[in-house]
């Protein structure tokens, strides 16, 4: 008897959660329909009517193909969401569906989708396309969809405007510039939709899961057409009411929470397009500005160098880089997942994955905008008068990050109590006095040593300890005596955390692009034609001539293959970043897998059996032998 009721009352149970939460499978479900439906419906009619996609330098298709797809897109998800709030479910979601704001989210869209058709059909210049999208952005800010506060604290209107107008503009743009490969936008809004929606779910907010979920189910249709070999395109029609949708959704979604983790969500949960168009927007601007007299340069104007056109360089298949692209999405969502399930339990986790994840992606992807950055620096600062005047700079960009620090820190830890702004001041006048106290100032930091660095960071590590100390104490006899040591040591220590990585990474920035940066991006990644070198030796003359050579961007550089010695210790170890391969015995077999044009000699102590070796595999294989040595001499030439 107790089987039977414990089954009945799990029956019951299950059937009561299916009816509660059925409306988030039958309407994306109905939309996937639709979205099918309208998308096959559509290929013919745009042949028909001659709306397809021209074949051109920038385009890779290589045959017409029919564009302005996204109405598909944007009809079947309009369609369902008018028809859930006639729906049985309505009540299910509270006043959420109710509210006028909601509905009128779709006004923008009046204006946004026929001037879509209008540029998929005839084309829009760049500048009234623009216009257009900051149009529909403060159409969108009047209608309800907008910045209200900035981590807790209300902002003025008009800061609200111009801030609403830069984040809905960003992502219209985003899913835009990272349409140009088949299935590619498609693909990444669905991956984008699904970790979104997973997210809200786990906040327990119910409505938004259910508009993202329409809407990948929309994109999902689509998709069926859409992925390589595509018969048909979504054009700005689909990726610009993407951009729209997704920002729309996150700006609402964010104004029921003012933490930080509300806007960082959304952000890495579309981190590829936005990160797309990032790099885009630096690539274009230092191309701009190295290439000053070249009119093809510009920041409004083309390229063929987005994201997917590199990977698609190397794969050479647009079914591999779009899979690949949605691996890529799934992973930044999953970090959204693992933030909305501890951001709780542990304070800060937001910022230091997204501080990790933007890193991580910058540096793998951003090969052709650091490297066009590195030129930049050292092109214009390459004078002794610019480095001593950006010297002089520091105790100002200090106190930027001091500043910075102490504040982003309570935001993250949303500690209130220590946001107060004698003890903001405070702590910074107490950071600040150690480091002008300190013979920081006196360093000339493109030439520092190890020590220097140490006593930088002893520096900031007492001020911070002695900040924490006066700021413990002043709270508790000023504000609160019941504060709680932990808060005041969590805030502390986050602080002093930004503060070494700003400061520190400053002074640490410009000697890592000279010592590593350049040999990395040139030598691995952007001269071809460098001459492959071997170097003998793996002593300190070595060090300064590799030093000596990764130090200034130049047209001879060497390409290093990697270094002998004779030192069997040392074999398959690395020296300065070089791979020791082995010693001269080893030359036929370091031969064949790295053939090498040239061989440096840097040591002075060469057994003459090694020379000999050497010297008769150098003849045998037309290789040119070199020595670098560093010596005093009375003549001017002390370093040959």
């Amino acid at each position: 008897m107790y089987v039977i009721n414990a089954t009945t009352k799990g029956f019951i149970f299950m059937m009561v959660l299916l009816e509660k939460y059925s409306v988030f499978f039958i309407l994306p479900a109905l939309t996937l329909l639709l979205s099918l439906v309208f998308t096959r419906m559509l290929i013919p009619v745009l042949y028909k009517f001659n709306v397809v996609a021209p074949c051109g330098e920038r385009h890779i298709h290589k045959k017409a193909v029919p564009t302005m797809g996204g109405i598909a897109i944007v009809g079947a998800f309009s369609i369902v969401m008018f028809l859930s709030y006639f729906s049985p479910w309505k009540s299910y979601f509270g006043t959420e569906l109710l509210e006028v704001k909601f509905l009128k989210l779709f006004i923008p869209l009046i204006i946004l989708i026929p001037c879509c058709i209008i540029d998929d059909k005839f084309g829009i210049r760049v500048r009234y396309k623009l216009l257009l999208q900051i149009l529909t952005a403060i159409l969108s800010w009047y209608c309800g969809a907008r910045i209200n506060n900035i981590l807790g604290y209300n902002i003025p209107e008009y800061i609200s405007l111009v801030l609403t107008i830069l984040w809905t503009v960003s992502f219209i743009n985003a899913f835009n510039l990272i349409d140009g490969l088949d299935g590619l936008a498609a693909g990444i809004s669905v991956v984008s939709a699904i970790c979104l929606s997973m997210v809200f779910f786990l906040n327990g907010i119910f409505l938004y899961p259910l508009v993202l979920l329409c809407l990948a189910a929309s994109c999902l249709g689509f998709l069926r057409y859409n992925f390589y070999p595509a018969k048909i395109f979504m054009g700005d029609t689909g990726s610009m009411f993407l951009g729209y949708m997704f920002a729309t959704v996150a700006l609402l979604s964010s104004s029921k929470s003012a933490s930080f983790s509300a806007i960082a969500i959304p952000v890495l949960a579309c981190g590829i397009p936005l990160i797309d168009t990032f790099l885009a927007v630096w690539r274009r601007i230092t191309f701009k500005l190295l290439e000053k007299g070249n009119k093809k340069r510009g920041i409004t104007i083309p390229d063929k160098e987005h994201l997917h056109h590199r990977f698609l360089a190397q794969n050479k298949s647009q079914r591999k880089t779009a899979i690949l692209f949605y691996r890529m999405a799934l992973a930044m969502g999953s970090v959204c997942v693992i933030i909305a399930v501890l951001k709780n339990s542990i304070p800060g986790i937001t910022l230091i994955l997204l501080l990790l994840t933007f890193s991580v992606i910058i540096q793998k992807f951003a090969v052709i905008e650091i490297w066009n950055s590195t030129r930049l620096i050292f092109g214009g600062f390459s004078k002794p008068s610019k480095s001593v005047l950006l010297n002089m700079l520091h105790p100002l960009w200090d106190l930027c990050v001091v500043s910075f620090a102490v504040v982003i820190a309570a935001c993250v830890l949303d500690a209130k109590i220590v946001l107060s702004g004698d003890i903001i001041l405070l702590h910074i006048v107490i950071i600040m006095s150690f480091l002008f106290l300190s013979k920081n100032y006196k360093v000339f930091w493109f030439r520092a040593g190890i020590v220097d660095y140490m006593c930088l960071g002893k520096t900031i590590s007492l001020g911070s300890f002695i900040a924490f100390v006066l700021n413990y104490i002043y709270i508790k006899h000023c504000y609160d005596k019941n504060v709680e040591l932990m808060t005041i040591l969590n805030h502390c220590f986050i602080t002093y955390i930004f503060i070494c990585a700003g400061i520190l990474g400053e002074r640490f920035w410009l000697r890592w692009l000279q010592a590593a940066l350049i040999k990395y991006f040139y030598e691995s990644r952007l001269n071809e034609n460098s001459i492959p070198v071997l170097i003998f030796g793996g002593g300190l003359n070595a060090c300064i001539l590799m030093r000596s050579q990764n130090s200034y961007i130049r047209e001879d550089s060497f390409k290093v293959e990697g270094i002998i010695d004779d030192n069997p210790a040392l074999k398959g170890l690395y020296v300065y970043g070089y791979k020791v391969l082995g010693s001269v015995h080893y030359l036929d077999d370091i031969y064949k897998q790295k053939p090498f044009k040239k061989v440096i000699i840097t040591t002075v102590d060469i057994k003459k059996e090694s020379r000999k070796i050497l010297v008769d595999f150098c003849k045998s294989h037309d290789i040119e032998i070199l020595y670098f040595s560093v010596r005093v001499s009375s003549s001017d030439n002390s370093i040959s």
